[in-house]
């Protein structure tokens, strides 16, 4: 006769399973309270309720069957007295023997709870905790109770035989409340809030009447239900019913899974089932998600830890199932992977988790080895583009209408226009809206907003403490103290666990992992970029480059305003140096024996990276600083880029001209920086002559003089200079001119200004009202400077400045004489002459003129060289050089007969453009210039200004 199939009612079997899922979520968030019974301990040695019950009536003489199983333990109490009933109740229930947990002690401590209740009078579960080095409090009586210290309790609620206070008889029943008051206040407050789970009990044993009752006085319709698990019993639906009217849904483990035949054994499985992960993958990936949910951006690193439980991998971008697993794990991950990416069963929990990857920099899944690229949305709010586009003026706009249509319950709202705020450098509003976000996040119980509206709070407080009056001042520094870790811990426990990654905000420890890996990403790219390989797969820069927009998304996106701490820009600043080291290595490539090699670098910059050197560089000076690290001439950037850098222009200039904020002045001058040192076009460059044009006053061009020169000499070699922008340029130079005029002291940025009359190509008349300012208050300088550019009209107007042929008796003097005789702009008279000869005679070996007399001496030098004819008495000026220690004279007077092992590049610094222009003509300067260009340009040593002059003059 063959077996009878077990099947299961699929409706029970469906409640079971959920009861189960609440009671896996309430022992995850230690919000689970175990009641363990007799039952539990059968398979110790220890006797079941009613066979201990059968004992004691077989020794009064009694038919237990017509007896309550209260009154028959009582009955020998009567009969014997105390002393033989302790002795018989130990012997019954084996006081004294040694008796081992069973595995279902075992695994009542793999629950990992705060409390356990039990009615059992044995010490086999803390034996079972022992065995494993955990610690749990055994609570037998009230005062143990009064005592306790914080940690595991043991709730031993009906006493034990070393105290001499175990609850059997009637009478114990009876008095339970006298005897054990705050034991028994203790578990009724544990029954009213905590889920409870009760095994190892029977529907015939007193406890469970007498606890269940307990259950419905205290939770009756409105609480958490408890559970019970029933193990020997087929499934009765009165008794179900009977025991749910308690206030208890029992489980009956037959009607969940195939009877094991043996309760010992069922309980056990069933134990099995809640502690052992087998949902559903999905529900799993679902449930890790959930945090993430109102997430803006979610980090990929997040995403990958979560799949990773599932054996499915995250590398550059891409998810994929590794080779390495066995054949059932590859199996089971790429059947995951298909469920991921289909709508098929859980539709809406699979769609939730696709929203969850694409909210990430997950952009590809490779599935039956065919990768698929996921479809990604790309609506981006208003004001996230204002930010990335730098456009500050649009960016307080959206604030105003924002703030117009606030709502006092959306939190979003708030913390929108706190993130506004702090791009705008108002500190004190940011920190107002986070005050009033973070509330809003913990009313509407959205925990993981709420968190990093607190970090926000901590870290902001300091910028915001800089703009407070005295009563704010004290508040943010009451906030400063705020203990994260104390808020981290005051989370439910469930929640907690699946939130880890906001522990790494507040610690700063998810910028220190990422030190660590951008750390080794950079070195791999410099290795990539300065090594030659046969190479296959995704460059090194690549994978730094994603890794750092990750990163950067993760906290924009999701208004973690920490990009200012230097934890965060420490790692941006050595991304800079990476990707600029990289893009000025040159390229190599090498072929042996058929097989071709080559270093990797990237052939451009990409819109972020010029994000990145913008936003984390502090002023011009810090970005300048950077870029000639590198010794780079022109770098290339993508389309991309140059699309981004027409757009940001006008925007940093508007906001220039109009903002009141420091960080962004600073902005427009960096942008003019890193133009000169990228590969712009024509459009772009007559943008930023427009935003010059714009926001240069005459303090401007002072402070950003290497910057806007580093631009203009850079277009000049790329050969922007179109007829628009020599007219912007004109006009620059004529609001430069107008207020040198005015200036008392000289001009501090007199490259500058010859660098803009070299781009104009002529000051030609319509310089007439400037040029009149200039005689009018005697700045020859300046009009000594601009001579040889200006047009014929101007240069006889110039001629005449009154004083301007007069010698004034100063090495500065005597320098700028010589060089208006170098220009045709006076004839030299020769007592002027006689006079500047004798004045460097008599000072020859005065040391203290030492650096006078070479500026004389190399104004010569530049006159006998440009314009000899125009010099009188030359022999003796070329004595005087000849005689003097100056190696540039020396080589400036022979350039032909030169040693040239002596030569110094840095003479170039000081000779004049029409110097150069002449020194440029001669072929053994031309060689030699190169030489030692190409040599200190190989040992990273080569001057950024000497580099321009080679660049303008001799290439």
């Amino acid at each position: 006769m063959s077996k009878r199939k077990w099947k299961p009612d699929k409706q029970l079997k469906a409640s079971y399973e959920e009861a189960k899922k609440i009671i896996k979520d309430a022992m995850l968030n230690k919000n689970l309270v175990l009641f363990v019974g007799a039952g539990v301990s059968k398979n110790s040695g220890m006797p079941l309720w009613s066979e201990a019950v059968d004992q004691i009536a077989k020794a009064v003489g009694v038919d237990p069957n017509k007896f309550d199983n209260l009154k028959i333990p009582q009955f020998y109490y009567n009969d014997r007295g105390k002393k033989e009933y302790t002795q018989f109740m130990k012997q019954i229930f084996r006081y004294g023997d040694v008796l081992k947990p069973c595995e279902i002690h075992n695994q009542i401590v793999d629950f990992d709870l705060d409390t356990i209740i039990t009615t059992n009078y044995d010490n086999l579960i803390e034996q079972a905790f022992q065995n494993r080095n955990h610690v749990i409090q055994p609570i037998c009586q009230d005062s143990d109770l009064a005592y306790a210290q914080p940690g595991k309790k043991l709730i031993k609620m009906h006493g034990d035989f070393e105290h001499d206070d175990f609850v059997l008889k009637e009478d114990d029943y009876l008095n339970y409340s006298e005897n054990f008051k705050l034991i028994e206040n203790y578990v009724k407050s544990l029954v009213g809030s905590k889920v409870i789970l009760f095994i190892g009990y029977s529907f015939s044993d007193p406890d469970t009447k007498q606890i269940f009752t307990w259950v419905k006085n205290t939770l009756k319709d409105d609480v958490q239900r408890a559970y019970m698990l029933e193990v020997g019993q087929n499934f009765d639906r009165n008794v179900e019913q009977y025991y749910r009217n308690l206030g208890v849904n029992v489980i009956f483990t037959k009607s969940w899974f195939r009877d094991l035949h043996s309760p010992s054994n069922n309980l056990e499985h069933a134990l099995d089932l809640i502690l052992r992960d087998t949902e559903d993958p999905i529900e799993s990936i679902y449930d890790d998600f959930k945090p993430f949910a109102d997430f803006k951006y979610v980090y990929t690193k997040y995403v990958a830890q979560v799949l990773r439980k599932h054996n499915i991998s995250v590398e550059s971008g891409q998810i994929y199932v590794e080779n390495y697993l066995d054949k059932s794990q590859k199996k089971a991950a790429q059947r995951l992977v298909k469920r991921i990416f289909s709508n098929k069963n859980n539709p809406t929990k699979v769609s939730f988790i696709q929203g969850i990857i694409k909210k990430s920099g997950i952009d590809y899944y490779q599935i039956d080895n065919q990768i698929q690229k996921i479809d990604k949305p790309s609506d981006e709010e208003n004001w996230v583009r204002a930010v990335l586009d730098f456009d500050f003026m649009k960016l307080t706009d959206l604030r105003n209408t924002y703030e117009i249509k606030i709502n006092s319950d959306d939190p979003e709202q708030s913390m929108k226009l706190a993130a506004i705020d702090y791009y705008l450098e108002d500190y004190v509003g940011s920190y107002n809206y986070l005050q009033r976000a973070s509330w809003q996040y913990y009313r509407q119980k959205k925990l993981p907003q709420y968190f990093i509206s607190q970090v926000n709070l901590k870290y902001d407080s300091q910028l915001a403490k800089i703009n407070s009056n005295g009563e704010l001042y004290k508040e943010l520094d009451k906030k400063n103290e705020v203990d994260l870790d104390q808020t981290f811990e005051s989370l439910p426990v469930v929640e907690r666990n699946r939130m880890k990654f906001l522990r790494e905000l507040s610690s700063f420890s998810i910028s220190y992992s990422l030190f660590e890996n951008i750390y080794m990403r950079c070195e791999k790219t410099l290795d990539e970029a300065n090594s030659q390989f046969w190479f296959m797969g995704q460059p090194a820069y690549e994978s730094l480059r994603r890794e750092m927009k990750d990163f950067f998304y993760y906290e924009f996106y999701n208004n973690i305003l920490l990009d200012h701490y230097k934890e965060n820009t420490a790692i941006f600043h050595m991304y800079m140096r990476t990707i600029l080291s990289a893009v000025a290595t040159p390229t190599r490539a090498s072929n042996i024996h058929g097989i071709s090699s080559y270093n990797i670098t990237p052939e451009s910059l990409e819109w972020f990276d010029i994000f990145v050197m913008l936003r984390f560089t502090s002023d011009p000076r810090d970005l300048r600083k950077l870029l000639d690290q590198y010794e780079l001439a022109s770098i290339q950037i993508d389309k991309a880029s140059r699309k981004y850098l027409c757009k940001i222009i006008p925007n940093l200039v508007a906001d220039n001209s109009q903002g009141k904020r420091v960080y962004s002045k600073n902005l427009f001058w960096q942008l003019i920086c890193l133009c000169g040192y990228i590969k712009i076009d024509r459009d772009i460059f007559e943008l930023l002559l427009e935003g010059i044009d714009k926001c240069a006053n005459f303090k401007a061009l002072d402070r950003y003089r290497q910057e806007i020169n580093h631009l203009l000499i850079a277009a000049s070699q790329e050969d922007l200079l179109s007829k628009k922008a020599k007219e912007t340029i004109k006009n620059i130079l004529k609001k430069d001119l107008e207020q040198i005029a005015k200036e008392k002291n000289p001009s501090s940025h007199v490259e500058l200004t010859q660098e803009l009359v070299s781009c104009c190509d002529k000051v030609d008349d319509s310089f007439e009202s400037e040029v009149n300012s200039l005689t009018n208050n005697r700045k020859i300088d300046t009009l000594v400077d601009i001579y040889q550019y200006c047009s014929k009209k101007i240069q006889k107007k110039i001629c005449k400045t009154p004083g301007i042929s007069d010698l004034m008796c100063t090495p500065e003097g005597y320098a700028r004489y010589l060089g208006m005789v170098q220009n045709n702009i006076i004839n030299m008279k020769k007592a002027d002459n006689d006079q500047i000869i004798n004045w460097l005679k008599k000072q020859s070996k005065n040391k203290k003129y030492a650096n006078d007399i070479n500026d004389v001496i190399l104004a010569y030098c530049n006159l006998i060289l440009v314009n000899p004819q125009a010099i009188k008495d030359k022999e003796k000026v070329v004595r005087i050089i000849k005689d003097s220690t100056s190696g540039i004279s020396k080589w400036l007077t022979d350039v032909d007969g030169f040693d040239y092992s002596t030569f110094d590049l840095n003479w170039l610094l000081r000779c004049s453009g029409g110097l150069l222009i002449s020194l440029a003509k001669k072929p053994i300067v031309r060689k030699n210039v190169a030489k030692e260009v190409k040599r200190q340009f190989l040992s990273r040593t080569l001057d950024d200004q000497i580099l321009k002059i080679y660049m303008k003059y001799f290439v």
